[in-house]
C-alpha cells in the first residue's frame, strides 16, 4: 500500500459561516413576497405611495421599469393575501389564529 500526499504543507479546510438572509431578498422572491414584506409590520391600511416609497430601492424595482404597475397588479391579483380598504389604500389580510 502506498499513501501519498500531493502537497505536504497544504491541508484542505472547510469553513462555514452563519448568515441571516431574508428569503424575500433572494433572487427567486416574487412580487407578492416583496409587497407582503413591506406591509407585514403595518397594522393599518397603507397608501400606494408608501408601498412605492418602500419598494423603489428593491432589486425587483430596479430591474423593471413598470414596477409601480407591477405592485398594483400584485395587489389586485392576490385577493386572498391583500385587501383593498378604500381608494388607494391596501392592507395585508391576516389569518385569525
Amino acid at each position: 500500500m502506498i499513501v501519498r500526499k500531493d502537497a505536504a504543507l497544504v491541508v484542505p479546510i472547510l469553513l462555514t459561516e452563519k448568515k441571516e438572509c431574508d428569503i424575500r431578498d433572494l433572487p427567486l422572491a416574487t412580487w407578492r413576497d416583496v409587497v407582503a414584506a413591506v406591509m407585514e409590520p403595518c397594522k393599518e391600511a397603507v397608501p400606494l405611495s408608501y408601498l412605492y416609497e418602500q419598494i423603489q430601492s428593491h432589486e425587483k424595482a430596479k430591474e423593471n421599469q413598470w414596477w409601480r404597475e407591477k405592485i398594483r397588479q400584485t395587489l389586485q391579483c392576490h385577493p386572498k393575501q391583500f385587501e383593498h380598504a378604500r381608494h388607494g389604500m391596501w392592507k395585508l389580510k391576516r389569518s385569525a389564529a
